[in-house]
C-alpha cells in the first residue's frame, strides 16, 4: 500500500488561507492532520491478501464448450456491493481480495439463458473453484443453475480447517479465549504454558501444530499479525470472541503469502458491518454458589467473575451529512472482566499443641 503524501504545491491555497489567519506553523499542523487521514481512509479501504479470498471458475455450454466474453455479475448480498467482469479466451473469470461472506453470481451472453448462482458461502483464506454450465436460449429468460465446486481442490495444495461462528459461539469456552478452540483442527495438541512469565498467566495454554516448537506458528487477524515473541507466538491481545466471524488453521503446504514461520498459520477474521445495524450484549457470570470446599479450607472459597461486552455494527450514517448504505460500514466491540476471589494463603493445619511445641 502506498501511503498518501500532500505536497507544498498541492496544498498551497490551503496554506495562504491559513497562514493569514493563524500563521505558518498551524497550516502545518492541518497538513499533517490532513495527511493522517486519508491515511487512515486508505488503510481502512485496502483489505489484507492474507484474509481474503477468491473466487474464480470457467463457463461452458452443455456440449462441454467454454464461452468467452460472458458478462459476470458478483454480488456481496449484505452489503450490495458488486464486482464485475467477462469471461477471458478460456472461458475463466477470477474475483480476488474477496472479505468471506455470501455472494450472488450472474451470468450474462447472448444466445444464452441467464445464469443465476443464489448461494457461495465464501471462508476466510480460501479458494473457490467454480466450474458453471449455461443453456442455450432467450437472455430474457433466467435460471438458477448449481455451482459444481469438485470434490478435489485442485488451485491450493495448503491444508488447512476452518472452524465457523456457529462453533465459535455453540462450544462452551472458559474464559472465552478464541485460541482454544484451535486444538478442534488436526495435528494440534496443547503445550502447556507458552511463555515462562507471570504474564502468561492473563492469556492461555500454548500449541504445537505438526510437531513443530510452539514458537514457530503464527496468529494473524484480518492479516494483521498478533504473535508476540515474548509468549512464543501466542497473541499479544485476545479479540472478543462476539467480535469474530471465522478462523483458519492452516497447517502445510500454504502458499507465500504466510511466509516467515515454519509452524502453523491461524487466519482470523472479524465480523463486518453492513447494510444494517446490528448488536450484541453478553455477560458471562460465574461464582461460588456451586464450588466444593478445598480439603484444607475451613469454608468455600469466595469467588465472583463477571465477563461482559458488546458488538455494534452497520453502515457509517451521519444525519444529513453521509449516507454509507452500499459504501461504507463500521464495527465495533469491547469486552470487560472483573476477578474477585480470596488471596491463595497457605493456611496452618497442625495441631495447637504441635504448633506450641516448636513455637519457643
Amino acid at each position: 500500500m502506498t501511503p498518501f503524501v500532500l505536497s507544498e504545491r498541492v496544498m498551497q491555497p490551503i496554506m495562504r488561507g491559513v497562514t493569514s489567519v493563524a500563521g505558518e506553523w498551524r497550516a502545518r499542523i492541518v497538513i499533517l492532520l490532513l495527511s493522517i487521514f486519508l491515511c487512515l481512509v486508505v488503510a481502512v479501504s485496502v483489505p489484507a491478501q492474507t484474509a481474503t479470498s477468491v473466487i474464480r471458475g470457467t463457463v461452458q455450454d452443455s456440449t462441454g464448450a467454454i464461452l468467452v466474453e460472458v458478462n459476470v455479475l458478483l454480488l456481496d448480498r449484505a452489503r450490495n456491493q458488486s464486482w464485475r467482469q467477462t469471461t477471458n479466451e478460456e472461458g475463466g473469470f477470477e474475483f480476488r481480495a474477496l472479505p468471506l461472506g455470501h455472494y450472488k453470481l450472474e451470468l450474462e451472453k447472448n444466445g444464452f439463458k441467464k445464469g443465476v448462482i443464489e448461494e457461495i458461502a465464501l471462508q476466510v483464506a480460501q479458494t473457490q473453484n467454480l466450474k458453471v454450465t449455461l443453456e442455450v436460449g432467450a437472455l430474457s429468460e433466467s435460471v438458477v443453475i448449481p455451482a459444481d465446486e469438485g470434490l478435489l481442490e485442485t488451485s491450493d495444495a495448503a491444508l488447512s480447517q476452518a472452524i465457523d461462528d456457529k462453533r465459535l459461539l455453540g462450544l462452551p469456552i472458559n474464559g472465552r479465549n478464541v485460541m482454544q478452540l484451535v486444538s478442534l483442527s488436526a495435528g494440534v495438541i496443547t503445550a502447556g504454558r507458552a511463555s515462562a512469565t507471570q504474564r502468561q498467566a492473563n492469556y492461555g495454554p500454548g500449541f504445537s501444530v505438526g510437531g513443530q516448537r510452539d514458537n514457530t506458528s503464527v496468529v494473524l487477524i484480518d492479516g494483521m499479525e498478533i504473535s508476540g515473541q515474548e509468549l512464543n507466538n501466542y497473541p499479544l491481545a485476545i479479540p472478543p470472541l462476539d467480535s469474530l466471524a471465522e478462523f483458519r488453521v492452516q497447517t502445510s503446504n500454504y502458499s507465500a503469502e504466510f511466509g516467515g514461520n515454519s509452524g502453523a498459520v491461524i487466519n482470523v477474521a472479524s465480523k463486518r458491518g453492513s447494510n444494517y445495524f446490528h448488536g450484541t450484549l453478553f455477560e458471562f457470570l460465574r461464582n461460588d454458589a456451586l464450588d466444593a470446599r478445598n480439603f484444607f479450607s475451613p469454608t468455600v472459597d469466595p469467588l465472583k467473575r463477571n465477563q461482559f461486552g458488546f458488538v455494534v455494527s452497520g453502515p457509517v450514517f451521519v444525519p444529513k451529512v453521509y449516507d454509507g448504505k452500499d459504501k461504507l460500514f463500521w464495527m465495533f466491540s469491547y469486552e470487560g472482566a472483573r476477578r474477585r476471589q480470596a488471596p491463595d494463603v497457605a493456611q496452618d493445619s497442625r495441631p495447637p499443641c504441635y504448633s506450641r511445641r516448636f513455637a519457643g
